[in-house]
């Protein structure tokens, strides 16, 4: 068996504005499957000013950023 190494970066707390941000972005999006975990992904990528994400969710695509851009998912 080969063990990989992945460098996961630091740990980043949500702070009320990202919880507001969260909420809002759930109700912008409740016809699609975004839940609380996506969400967050979004609210974080946004306060750190981050367009690419890793996940297997492929819908993704369809999330914009406050300001339009795309969130570039690097697994598809």
């Amino acid at each position: 068996m080969r063990r990989v190494m992945v460098d996961t970066g630091p740990i980043v707390a949500l702070f009320d504005r990202d919880l507001r941000f969260i909420r809002d972005f759930m109700d912008q999006y409740r016809d699609l499957p975004a839940d609380f975990a996506d969400a967050s992904v979004v609210a974080l990528c946004r306060r750190l000013k981050c367009t690419e994400v890793a996940t297997v969710d492929s819908e993704f695509d369809v999330y914009r950023l406050p300001d339009k851009r795309r969130l570039d998912n690097v697994f598809f």
